[in-house]
């Protein structure tokens, strides 16, 4: 009897020990699972709020913000005067001075040809290209540069001077001496000065 007593406390301390280990293990796994549900949703809702800002609608542009993108535009088709004026005036001289903007050129002159004609390659076509009614006369290379000009300025006379600065700029850069005449070839210096009195008569004009 006593035996059998033994026996029976200590098959039911081992199912309480087990009873014990089961729920223990139950309560880590418990545990384990709300972590991972914890972490999932964390990663859901960083997931959730960098998509926001990568789909957010771009914000309106403000009136100093359109300013300053206007501005730039202007800046860069007096740029391209300027760069045309250079080419021009080169191509007078026998160098070669290429544009980085077509589409202007094409969108007054028609044609990057019109704007830039192709320059001589014999010494009788160079002399025939120069002289009075050649693509690069004086009266030609000149017209080509007003016409430039009066396109970007528009009805605007408040911007000749700023159209006269870059063409000065032009002639500067392509190797003239804007006191003297020397640098280039003597037709770059009158092919200047032919321009110059073409700006005077726009002013005198728009003050009227």
């Amino acid at each position: 009897m006593k035996i059998t007593t033994t026996y029976q406390n200590s098959l039911e301390q081992s199912n309480v020990k087990k009873y014990g280990a089961v729920k223990n293990e139950k309560r880590i796994q418990e545990e384990r699972t709300v972590k991972e549900e914890t972490a999932v949703t964390y990663e859901a809702h960083n997931l959730k709020e960098e998509l926001k800002a990568t789909y957010e609608k771009p914000k309106k542009l403000t009136d100093k913000q359109i300013e300053q993108l206007q501005q730039k535009q202007e800046e860069s088709k007096i740029q391209m005067l300027q760069q045309m004026a250079y080419a021009n005036v080169s191509n007078q001289s026998r160098l070669v001075a290429p544009s980085n903007n077509q589409d202007l050129l094409v969108s007054i002159f028609g044609s990057v040809e019109n704007a830039l004609p192709e320059l001589a390659t014999t010494p009788e076509e160079a002399v025939k290209a120069i002289a009075p009614g050649g693509a690069y006369s004086v009266e030609a290379v000149s017209d080509r540069i007003m016409k430039m000009s009066y396109a970007i300025a528009g009805d605007d006379p408040s911007k000749i001077e700023e159209m006269e600065k870059a063409v000065k700029e032009g002639f500067k850069q392509a190797g003239l001496d804007l006191d003297s005449g020397k640098g280039l070839p003597s037709i770059c210096y009158d092919t200047y000065k032919a321009t110059m009195e073409k700006f005077e008569l726009w002013k005198s004009e728009a003050n009227r």
